[in-house]
């Protein structure tokens, strides 16, 4: 942990109340990757919004990533393995997943395992379920593998890495101890990982998992949110999934079932579209969808790689208020079949030569509607 000692402070006043942070360690300026803005959820009127993350704001795939090989290098590469990595649904997806891409990079191991969270059925699989009390969608599914070397990884595992964007409380990770704790029975440490940790000290995460807990963040630091009496919470929407089977309409699982160290590589046909793009006049945008980002940011750091000016980020379910950083919020019906409306925002078609809108899940008319509403080409992996 690092509680450090008090650094800087800041005020930032929204139309739900006013958050009163203050710093302790700051590896990176906090305003160089933070924004803020108001939650459409009576639960939490507030939302810190990610400039680096590539889920609510554009962000160069080149930027992501140096922020991602950051957090991975602060990981022991000796930690004793198996080692476990579990990103937290659905908005640090991406993030997890290339944390632990380039954790194995760099250290060489090829003992661990990756595992998101998910909101989505996969058959008739064993689960593991936990609870994130303050979300919007607070049901998060974990499909532990049933077969074969992951399994094995997964029984033996020794250390535990979490993963999720930024940390407020720890709510969600003791929800999520507790369910670990009987599954993994061999953990011997636990390393949280994240953007911003406003966790005070330890929160009582050590004696949750009973294991030796270490933090790693950009930022640390303590917040305290005071809700204006006078602002009325705006009615949460539709957020519940039907719980339906989503095996059919999902075209490939990168992760969800497990995912080892450099398994998959960027599609052929990918690269080939990589190949033939000729330069352009203005930013490429790559747009991933919901817990589909690592695949698209991967996609996009290719297109830049190869010199073109790149942007990325992702469609979401979560409900935001215009205003503040947000300027603009594009509403749709959701890919996965749930029937609940996905959100983009900030987006203005016309800044962009080309715009890649990725999908894992099977075309649909909704698809091929919301490209044409922000003249984007369909990218099915």
């Amino acid at each position: 942990m690092n509680p450090g000692t008090l650094t800087a402070s800041r005020t930032v006043v929204l139309p739900s109340g006013t958050l009163k942070i203050q710093l302790t360690t700051e590896h990176v300026p906090l305003d160089s990757i933070t924004e803020y803005a108001v939650r459409q959820n009576p639960r939490r009127g507030f939302l810190f919004v990610s400039k680096i993350l590539g889920k609510h704001l554009p962000v160069k795939p080149s930027e992501a990533l140096r922020h991602h090989r950051w957090l991975a290098s602060s990981l022991p590469s000796d930690a004793e393995g198996p080692v476990l990595f579990i990103g937290m649904a659905e908005t640090a997806t991406g993030l997890a997943t290339s944390v632990f891409e380039e954790y194995c990079k760099s250290s060489g191991r090829e003992d661990a395992l990756y595992l998101p969270s998910t909101r989505y059925r996969l058959g008739e699989r064993p689960t593991l379920l936990f609870q994130e009390t303050h979300s919007h969608a607070t049901d998060h599914l974990i499909y532990p593998p049933a077969a074969g070397h992951k399994q094995q990884l997964w029984e033996k595992a020794r250390t535990l890495v979490l993963i999720d964007d930024e940390i407020t409380t720890g709510k969600t990770l003791k929800a999520l101890s507790r369910t670990l704790k009987e599954a993994l029975p061999g953990l011997k440490e636990v390393h949280l990982v994240c953007f911003t940790s406003w966790m005070q000290v330890h929160e009582g995460l050590e004696e949750e998992f009973g294991l030796p807990v270490h933090l790693h963040a950009l930022v640390y630091g303590e917040m305290q949110f005071e809700a204006n009496p006078e602002f009325s919470p705006p009615e949460l929407p539709k957020v519940v999934g039907n719980g339906a089977d989503k095996t059919s309409i999902i075209c490939k699982e990168y992760s969800r079932l497990g995912r080892l160290p450099s398994e998959h590589s960027l599609p052929e046909e990918m690269q080939a579209l990589i190949d033939a793009l000729p330069a352009q006049e203005k930013p490429i945008l790559v747009l991933g969808t919901g817990e589909f980002a690592y695949e698209p940011l991967r996609f996009a750091a290719a297109l830049e790689e190869k010199g073109h000016e790149v942007v990325f980020h992702t469609t979401t379910r979560s409900p935001i208020l215009i205003g503040e950083v947000i300027h603009k919020r594009i509403e749709f019906p959701d890919n996965y079949g749930d029937d609940i409306p996905n959100y983009l925002y900030n987006l203005d078609p016309e800044q962009y030569s080309r715009i890649f809108l990725c999908f894992e899940t099977l075309p649909t008319e909704a698809d091929q509607a919301l490209a044409a509403r922000i003249q984007a080409q369909t990218v099915y992996f």
